[in-house]
């Protein structure tokens, strides 16, 4: 359970969170809206389900979890929160360098807030490149000479297409992404050939395959829990609690 203006653990929260600073929300205004989630790294990338064996168990724990959030405060009691992240300056730093590569102002509602910034480079690629897998240049430093880059240069700034990548590594798909318009050509031609699992052989097209799956996974999860089709719920005036779908 955590802050809807803080969550980065769940990419239905952030989107959330997003649509409604686009619907001109103030931050302000779902600072009080509590969020039950799941903190676990890539459940998303499993297909989402909404039956199976561990369905009701998984429905179970977010009803406990808001309930008991319920009753510390019938109490009076501060309920428990999530550990606070220990590396928002990191993702401050991520976000300033990926406005400046888009030519964007750093306020600008296109550009995800600094904890879904969070939630792309720990939860989705965890810290590492999405194609080398690179810690970046200094390992013992948070994603240090790590940004976040745009995938597909045809779409959005949006969760399911922005990658963590090496400065090197940025710079190149740049350049064979502002060929096609989109992505680069090798990995177009695969994705045309059905070919969106590894498989290639071709090292650098396996690494570009396998972060366009993860994405693609990333895609389907927030589809499917209703991320991209609802409309944003009006906030209540008082404190509430978001039990959001897991798949």
């Amino acid at each position: 359970v955590a802050p809807l203006s803080e969550v980065h653990a769940s990419p239905v929260a952030v989107l959330l969170r997003r649509r409604l600073a686009k619907d001109g929300v103030a931050p302000a205004t779902f600072e009080g809206v509590d969020v039950v989630h799941s903190q676990e790294a890539g459940y998303w990338l499993e297909p989402p389900s909404t039956s199976g064996p561990g369905q009701p168990l998984l429905r179970l724990s977010s009803g406990l979890a808001a309930a008991a959030v319920a009753l510390h405060r019938l109490v009076g009691e501060a309920p428990p929160q999530a550990a606070a992240p220990g590396t928002v300056s990191s993702w401050k730093k991520l976000r300033r360098a990926l406005a400046q590569r888009e030519g964007l102002d750093p306020h600008c509602s296109d550009l995800p807030d600094v904890h879904a910034v969070g939630f792309v480079a720990e939860q989705v690629w965890r810290g590492r490149s999405a194609l080398s897998r690179s810690a970046g240049a200094k390992p013992s430093e948070a994603m240090a000479g790590l940004v976040l880059a745009r995938w597909d240069h045809s779409r959005p700034l949006d969760l399911w297409n922005l990658v963590l990548l090496t400065e090197e590594e940025a710079l190149a798909h740049a350049a064979a992404s502002a060929e096609t318009g989109s992505l680069p050509s090798p990995l177009l031609e695969a994705l045309c050939r059905g070919s969106d699992k590894c498989g290639s052989g071709e090292e650098s097209l396996e690494q570009q395959l396998r972060a366009h799956y993860v994405l693609k996974c990333l895609r389907l999860h927030i589809d499917a829990t209703g991320g991209t089709a609802a409309a944003a719920p009006r906030l209540p005036a008082k404190k509430k609690l978001i039990n959001l779908p897991v798949g």
